[in-house]
């Protein structure tokens, strides 16, 4: 039997069909409901806070919302924040 790969961002669409964000976005999210700055999350995550602020950007453009508090409170409302304190507590 032959195994097929699978790219990055096609596995995180096939992860969750219902979430549009990529597995980067979810990262990103998660660290901005969580009150970090552009610089913070792109000390945590490798990267540049201008590229944290093009993820912000297209996470807002594809969620359409409009700002942190609503990002904070859809991360809240789907599980996002919780999910990452357990993983927090639980390692």
């Amino acid at each position: 039997m032959k195994k097929e790969s699978i790219g990055c961002s096609e596995k995180a669409k096939a992860s969750n069909e219902d979430n549009p964000l990529t597995e980067r976005e979810m990262e990103v999210l998660r660290l901005i409901a969580e009150g970090k700055t552009n610089s913070e999350i792109g000390d945590k995550l490798f990267i540049s806070p201008s590229t944290v602020d093009t993820h912000r950007r297209n996470i807002l453009q594809k969620l359409n919302l409009h700002s942190a508090v609503q990002l904070t409170r859809y991360a809240h409302k789907h599980g996002i924040i919780i999910n990452s304190l357990i993983i927090l507590l639980c390692t």
